[in-house]
Parts: C-alpha cells; sequence; structure tokens
C-alpha cells in the first residue's frame, strides 16, 4: 500500500475509530446521525420560533472538518489517539441535479421514512461551515419567524450550524439532512376508513399532519440516515493513522482497503512523539 505525505487541498476529513471504517467501507454509505444526539447537546435543546420547536429533532448531520492540519483536540475526542482520520473529496456523495441551480444530496422530490418525510428540495448537496457563537440559544430561537396570519418560515439552510465559540477548535463543516415528521399510522388509518381512497388523498392526509407535528414538537424514532459515497471518491479515499495506532492497526486498515488501489495510508505526524498514559 503507498504511502503519500502530501493531502489535496479538495479533501475533508473525519476523526473515528477504525471499527467505524471498516463500516463505512463495507457499506459504501456514511452515516447521518440526528442533531439532538451529537456530542454538543447544547445544539439541539432549545427551541425556535413563538412554539419553541426543537428542530434539532428533525435535522441529520454528518460532520468533517476542512482543515488539512492534525487536530489533537479531534484526535483525542473521537479515537483516542488510536483512529484515523478520512480524507476524501470535498463532495463525497452522490449528488442529484434538481434543477439549474439546486444539487440535492436527495434523488427523490419526495420520500418517506417509518416517520418522517424528506425532500430534494430543500436538501442542498452542500458543506455548511459551523458558526461559532457567543449564545446559541439566541441564534436557534430565531430560526422560526412568523409568516403572514397564519404561516412560519423554517430558515432550514441555517440549522444545525450555531455552536458556542468554546467548541471553535473543532474548525467543523457539516453536510445537513432536514426532514419533516409526519403521522404515517393516520395515512394508514385513512385508507382503512376509505374504499376508494386515491393516492393523492393518501399524501394530502400526510401532509395535513406536517405543521401540527412540527408545532407540537412530535418526536420521531429514527436515530441515523445513511446516503451512499460516490464510488469514483472512495476510490482516492486517504487514510492517516492516529498517533499511538500500533502496527497491527495498519496491518487491519491496509487490509480493510485492499479493494481500493488507489488507497493511500499515511501516518500521523505526532507518530512516536505522544507518550501513552496508563
Amino acid at each position: 500500500m503507498a504511502n503519500r505525505s502530501d493531502i489535496e487541498n479538495s479533501m475533508i476529513y473525519h476523526y473515528t475509530s477504525i471499527q467505524t471504517l471498516a463500516l463505512i467501507l463495507k457499506s459504501q454509505k456514511i452515516r447521518f446521525n440526528r442533531l439532538d444526539m451529537v456530542d454538543d447537546i447544547e445544539e439541539a435543546c432549545y427551541g425556535s420560533g413563538p412554539t419553541q420547536v426543537k428542530l434539532g429533532m428533525y435535522t441529520f448531520v454528518s460532520c468533517w472538518t476542512k482543515s488539512d492540519k492534525e487536530n489533537l483536540a479531534l484526535w483525542n475526542m473521537y479515537t483516542r489517539y488510536k483512529g484515523v482520520r478520512i480524507g476524501i473529496d470535498e463532495m463525497p456523495f452522490k449528488t442529484y441535479r434538481v434543477n439549474d441551480k439546486f444539487v440535492s444530496l436527495l434523488p427523490s422530490p419526495m420520500s418517506f421514512g417509518p416517520d418522517y418525510m424528506v425532500s430534494s428540495f430543500t436538501n442542498e448537496a452542500k458543506l455548511f461551515d459551523i458558526v461559532y457563537v457567543e449564545d446559541p440559544q439566541e441564534e436557534i430561537k430565531k430560526l422560526i419567524v412568523p409568516a403572514g396570519k397564519d404561516g412560519i418560515v423554517v430558515s432550514t439552510t441555517q440549522v444545525g450550524t450555531f455552536k458556542r465559540k468554546e467548541w471553535e477548535i473543532q474548525q467543523e463543516s457539516r453536510f445537513k439532512i432536514n426532514v419533516q415528521p409526519v403521522n404515517m399510522s393516520g395515512a394508514i388509518n385513512e385508507m382503512v376508513s376509505k374504499k376508494d381512497i386515491k393516492p393523492y388523498e393518501i399524501l394530502m392526509s400526510i401532509f395535513e399532519t406536517l405543521g401540527p407535528s412540527i408545532a407540537s414538537n412530535k418526536p420521531i424514532n429514527t436515530t441515523h440516515i445513511d446516503l451512499d459515497i460516490d464510488p469514483s471518491k472512495l476510490a482516492n479515499v486517504e487514510i492517516m493513522l492516529g498517533p499511538l495506532t500500533s502496527e497491527a492497526d495498519r496491518i487491519i486498515v491496509e487490509s480493510l482497503l485492499n479493494q481500493l488501489p488507489n488507497a493511500k495510508v499515511v501516518d500521523s505526524v505526532f507518530k512516536g512523539k505522544l507518550r501513552e498514559k496508563g
């Protein structure tokens, strides 16, 4: 397996365990975790708008950094110095063109999970930079504003982009998926109660639940969403071994990459320069 020390400027980086690397390579997918389940509890504990909607519950994120300089804080927080740093093209996912100006992470105008609806129109294929602020609550409460007599406007592009300044050491950017909670059981009951119900009537029944579901903070049970990696981007992945990884770890990582002949394995600049604590 070839080694390379130079880092491409168009790459992004994710610090994780060797086990997670194995799962990513096997599935060729990257997991988006729900925002109210990430390590920074504050990101999703505040409500937005007049009814204090917890939008973090309906936002899924995949977290990266654009910095090619090694980050000891990230090595420690997410790998205890024994994992890997995945380096991959800045747009690692399969993407889908919606129109001349909009490319989405999702292929369908509308698709449904077990308890949510997701649309390609509100999920741009874009890496969002985290904005580090003094008071995340103040920013999050502005994400929903009244519109018209009974309507609201939700700033979905800004959901999941605010963190307290103390987290700035992470230099984080992230991909996001925004979903809306739906009452699928209500739609099913509608189907059962009517003999000749039309497909569009089922959709209308679902849509009618969206506003009330969000306003009432209807919980969803889905904890993650997995998206496909573009195989051409995965083929050129670069894996950096953590400062305290062993020769056995290198053998495992190289074995995981043996189907990707263009993949690179490099050592951390801190290899041999950190003492492992007992």
